[in-house]
């Protein structure tokens, strides 16, 4: 769970959500979940699978707008 992820010290949590998922992309952004603009395309199933990365902060008045959480990034699997 979040709680336990924030007991254990992590300040935010990272996700990977396949482009053109809105349902999935609802339920993430509902969850207080933010794309922060990185993409990858995952091409280990033998086709490109283009992801977006959320992330959700889980300190209490922590941004997603900080200098490390704004990084972008284009990780070809």
């Amino acid at each position: 769970s979040l709680a336990a992820l924030a007991e254990q010290g992590f300040s935010e949590v990272m996700l990977w959500v396949l482009r053109g998922n809105e349902r999935a992309i609802r339920f993430y952004e509902a969850a207080g979940f933010q794309s922060d603009g990185g993409t990858k395309v995952d091409h280990s199933g033998g086709f490109a699978l283009h992801e977006l990365r959320y992330r959700r902060p889980l300190v209490p008045g922590s941004s997603l707008s900080s200098p490390a959480a704004s990084f972008r990034s284009t990780d070809p699997m």
